[in-house]
């Protein structure tokens, strides 16, 4: 399992104050209940959390999971091609000249299009397989 899905399915699920022991050896019903502990509540006197056994069942657990895992390259693309796009802001201040600002202003078009056409995938450390889809060829 990933962090990010797995944090994401939590709260989708209602549960926002839990702790997770061991995210990536999640692989079933027994590891689930073993990895993740909702909290229940806080001690008057330490402030510490009450922890207590997951209420949401596996199969839930683990179709929200599939839902949330099957975004997350998604979000992970959106997030970096923003940063692409951010990354370029220069390009189109008054003080660029026109042809600089053109040949921009088309490669941030292409990265604002890129999700339409793009179906990224993870590799196997949960990172955005880069070679799931093309990059647009930022000007030089």
């Amino acid at each position: 399992m990933f962090l990010e899905p797995l944090t994401n399915t939590l709260v989708g699920l209602g549960i926002s104050e839990y702790r997770i022991l061991d995210y990536k050896s999640i692989v079933d019903e027994s590891t689930y209940k073993n990895s993740i502990q909702k909290v229940v509540g806080v001690t008057t006197d330490t402030g510490e959390s009450i922890l207590g056994d997951m209420t949401i069942d596996w199969t839930t657990f683990k179709t929200k999971y599939d839902e949330e895992l099957a975004k997350y390259p998604m979000t992970i693309l959106r997030l970096e091609r923003n940063q692409r796009i951010l990354s370029t802001d220069w390009s189109q201040l008054g003080d660029v000249p026109v042809g600089i600002k053109t040949t921009y202003e088309s490669y941030r078009q292409a990265l604002r299009d890129l999700p339409a056409s793009a179906n990224p995938k993870l590799d196997a450390d949960g990172n955005l397989d880069q070679t799931s889809f093309t990059w647009p060829t930022e000007p030089s």
